[in-house]
């Protein structure tokens, strides 16, 4: 029919018919998300990004690079992260060591300055230090025997 052609012709067009509408490019164009595969716009979301399709977005590196907690292990600032070093993840980083240097009563079999502490000794761990049997020497009424 004559008027078929007329409103292929409108530029105004509608969703249902949007096949066979001029304008319908210029829709893609614009874009929407239920149809962002057809749209060359599509290319400039994904740049834009978002953690949805954060696998598909160049920026996605960007972002791992900044980094965050959940996402920590697929992050190169991880190792940083890691050498700045929490309790939590004590094992896997290398400040472990200085902080076991430094140590602490509940890690004290881990550390160097354990030794020290030793000889410093309490009287609960008597009989693992070396001043205890200086301690026994001068000598008291509770441990005569």
């Amino acid at each position: 029919m004559p008027l078929f052609r007329k409103f292929m012709e409108v530029e105004r067009g509608s969703w249902k018919n949007r096949r066979m509408m001029p304008l319908f490019r210029k829709f893609v164009e614009r874009g929407s998300w239920k149809n962002r595969r057809m749209m060359p716009l599509f290319r400039k979301f994904v740049e834009r990004g978002s953690w949805k399709n954060r696998r598909m977005m160049p920026l996605f590196r960007k972002f791992v690079e900044r980094g965050s907690w959940k996402n920590r292990r697929m992050m190169p600032l991880f190792r940083k992260f890691v050498e700045r070093g929490s309790w939590k993840n004590r094992r896997m980083m290398p400040l472990f060591r200085k902080f076991v240097e430094r140590g602490s009563w509940k890690n004290r079999r881990m550390m160097p300055l354990f030794r020290k502490f030793v000889e410093r000794g309490s009287w609960k761990n008597r009989r693992m230090m070396p001043l205890f049997r200086k301690f026994v020497e001068r000598g008291s009424w509770k441990n005569r025997r």
